[in-house]
Formats: C-alpha cells, structure tokens, sequence
C-alpha cells in the first residue's frame, strides 16, 4: 500500500487494527488534524505496520492523539531513505500513544512497539506528551533505534524526548539505541516525563556507530528520570554519549529530587560526556569505556578508541589511572584542549594522531608510533617512560623529568621548535633529533647510534654524548 501525496485535513490513515504485517509508503504526504480533537493523522491502534519513508512527510494530529498514533498493542517499524515530522496534539506524542478524555479525569495510554531503523525523524510531542513513545500520563512502550536512521525527538511540556509522556515512565518494554544519529530534548532527553522514572535504556553500538545527545528539561535529566522521577536502569556498550541535565537534573541519572538509578555498565569502547552521573560507578561489571563525569574524566579498562576524532574540552581532564589504557588507533585522532593526564601505572598508546594544546602529563608508559604533536602553549610533562616510534614535534615545552626516560627509537624523528627541558634527566636517541630553533636545556643526550641536528640558531645546553651535533 502506497500513500500518495495529499494535504487535505478530512483525510487521514487509517490501519485496522486485525491488519498484521502491513507495508505502507509515505511519500510526500502531509496530513494536519491539528484542529480536529481525538483524531491521529495516522491511526494504526492495535495494527503491525512497516513504514517506509520516501519524500518528505509531515503528520500532525489533534488534541489527546499523535501525530502516528501506535499505541500499547500496535507494532510500528520505521524505515527508508525519505524524512518524517511527526507532531501531536496536547497530551499526545509525536510518534506512540495519546490520552483518552479530558486533562482532569481519563487515563494515559502506553506507547506501543516502534522501532526506527532508516530516515530521518522527528518526533515532536504535545504539551505533556513525548516526543517519541507515551501520551500524558503514558509510558514510552518499546523503542528501539537502529541502523542509519537519524531521530530527532522533543517532548512538549514536561514530556520526554523519547520516553514517558507526563507523569509517564520512560519505558514499559525497553529503549534500545543501537545505531544512527539521536538528539532529544525533554522532561528528561531519553527516560522518565514529569515524576516518571526512567525505566531501562540501553545504548548498545559496540562498533561506535551510534551518536546519541540527549538533553533534559525542567529539571530533568539527560538519561533517567523526569522531574522528581528516579533514574534508570542505563547501560552504554559503544558509541559516543552527550547527556546534559536541566536545573537539578543529572546528566545520568534522576531527575531533581529524584533517586539515582543505576549504571549496568559502561563498556564496548563507549565514550560519555556527562554533565554529572548519579549513580556510584563502582559496583559497574566490566568496564570499558571513558566517561566524563561534569568536567572530569576517567578511562575504565582498556579502551581502544573508536571515534574518528576525540576532542577534550579546555575545561576538562581526563585521567587515565594505574591499570587502565587508552589506544588511539590508525585513523583516529585524539586532540586535547585541556588535561590529559597518564598515571604511574597507566598506558597511553598513539598509533595515528595525537594532539597536544593543553597539559598533557605521563607518569606511566607513553608510546608513540604515530603522530604526537604538541603544539604552541601545550606541555608535554614526562615523569614516566615516553618512546617515540615514528614521529614527535614540540613547538611548545617538553619537560623530561629526572624520573624520567625519553627514548627515541631508531625510526623516530623528534623535531623541537619549542623548548624541551631535560631536567637532570636522559633523553636516549637512536634516531633523529632536529633542533629547529628551538632550545634544548640541561641534562644528558645519549646518541651513540642517532643524529642530532640544530639549525636556525637553535639552543643546545644538554650534554650530547657519542655522536657530535650536527650544525646547519
């Protein structure tokens, strides 16, 4: 079945509710019931619809209903290449369930099963419905987002961007993100509306396909509970995480007088920017993954990273403690802005791009096998065991501690335009050193098996034993 481009405001969709399995097209259809009370856009109660989007869609519907009305019972998949805007009436969500009767009597409904694995949506609640999943007073049901699929979700008044419409809990069945690209905003961004919890979300994109940025609003948080509401039951394996909490709204967690949830596990590699986590962290099974907590971070396990380009934020420090590691891998990039701060005990290994503008602090053992780079106003502070494999540029300072050991291999280049302080220290090179007007103070360079080069009037005060300096 194919719907074919109308926009007309006397005629809707209509699924029966016995139809299973049903395949249906939009393409470039806008229906608008917004005037009209009690009536979706799209009804398909009780009904099991494949959606397929081509063109561009718009479904409002009116008062106490959704725009794609798929409450408890029906069972929607979304896929497809073409976009949808769906928007609901007060007191439904833009996608799922809706509200029977009037604001002060009558009672919520549950969203139903919607799953979304291609296009483009956007969920647009009414006032005290979800973006995607319940109508006020109504849970989110089952949502489940995967694949290529890019979803935009914003609750009307207090409701949830994806979850729990007012006074509605996150989910009855599960949120699940397991691939596209996810932004929301509301009571909380993925959880609980106004008083509800947030249920059990799981973010799960071991390969690290999955974006997901969930705000929250009116002291909500980000993931977990809406106002007053407890957190949820979150579990993060992949992808990269942005959750940001609204007044006294944690970023994980619940919402302002809300309890805190729980974390499963961060794991898979994930990467979470949080502006606070409620739960403790420490009861966390199999940890894996590098997650802010506000302004400070920590690397859990052994993290091998899967986004094309990390940044950290000027304000932010990450710290990677004994026991743990951190692997930049080929054709990642790791720049930081602010502390990056290697432990006595922890690894740091770059094989493609690192990037330093901050401080940058090794304690432990630093291996560089591709690109280090610390740039004009950037330290690099080595108290630890730092080797140079292929190549290390300073343009800003370089501090090699007495503590610590400065090895340059034999295919490295290190190149110091900066000042590089050799603190009563050895810097061992069995490659090249280019001091390109840089200086290079103090200390012992052993170079029996390396070159050294200075040029453009650099500065060399370190004692050079074995081969002599090479002036240019």
């Amino acid at each position: 079945m194919q719907a074919a481009k109308t926009s007309t405001a006397s005629i809707r969709i209509i699924v029966n509710s016995d139809a299973n399995n049903s395949t249906i097209t939009l393409n470039n259809v806008n229906i608008d019931m917004s005037g009209k009370d009690d009536t979706p856009a799209f009804d398909m109660s009780g009904a099991t619809v494949t959606l397929t989007l081509t063109g561009s869609n718009i479904l409002k519907g009116g008062k106490n209903k959704a725009g794609l009305y798929a409450p408890i019972g029906a069972i929607l998949t979304i896929t497809g290449t073409g976009t949808l805007e769906a928007v609901g009436g007060n007191y439904g969500a833009g996608i799922g369930s809706g509200y029977n009767s009037g604001y002060n009597s009558g009672s919520g409904e549950n969203g139903g099963t919607i799953a979304i694995s291609g296009g483009t949506v956007t969920g647009k609640g009414g006032d005290y419905g979800a973006g995607i999943g319940g109508g006020y007073k109504g849970a989110g049901g089952t949502i489940t987002i995967e694949g290529s699929a890019e979803v935009k979700a914003t609750g009307g008044s207090n409701g949830a961007g994806i979850g729990g419409g007012y006074n509605g809990a996150g989910s009855s069945g599960g949120i699940t993100i397991s691939g596209g690209e996810v932004t929301t905003t509301g009571g909380a961004g993925i959880g609980g509306g106004y008083k509800g919890a947030g249920g059990t979300i799981t973010i799960n994109a071991s390969s690290g396909t999955a974006e997901v940025k969930a705000t929250g609003g009116s002291d909500g948080a980000g993931i977990g509970g809406g106002y007053n509401g407890t957190g949820a039951a979150v579990t993060i394996s992949g992808g990269e995480v942005t959750a940001a909490g609204a007044g006294g709204g944690a970023g994980i967690g619940g919402g302002s007088g809300g309890t805190a949830g729980t974390v499963i596990t961060f794991s898979g590699n994930a990467v979470i920017f949080a502006s606070s986590i409620a739960p403790n962290l420490t009861s966390m099974s199999g940890p894996q993954a590098i997650a802010f907590d506000g302004a400070t971070g920590t690397v859990y396990g052994s993290v091998i990273l899967q986004q094309k380009e990390l940044k950290i934020p000027s304000t932010h420090t990450l710290t990677i403690p004994a026991s743990a590691s951190l692997e930049i891998q080929t054709g990642k990039t790791l720049t930081n802005n602010g502390i990056l701060d290697n432990k006595t005990g922890g690894t740091l290994t770059n094989n493609w791009t690192l990037t330093n503008y901050g401080d940058l602090t090794n304690g432990g053992t630093l291996t560089n096998s591709g690109t280090l780079n610390n740039n004009i106003g950037g330290t690099l502070d080595n108290s630890g065991t730092l080797t140079n494999n292929k190549t290390l540029t300073n343009s800003g300072t370089l501090i090699n501690n007495a503590s610590g050991t400065l090895t340059n291999e034999t295919d490295g280049t290190l190149t110091n335009s900066g000042t590089l302080i050799n603190s009563n220290a050895i810097i061992h090179n069995d490659g090249a050193i280019a001091n390109d007007g840089g200086s290079i103070i103090d200390g012992t360079i052993s170079n029996t098996n390396g070159t050294i080069t200075n040029k453009n009037s650099g500065n060399i005060t370190a004692v050079v034993e074995g081969n002599a300096i090479v002036e240019e």
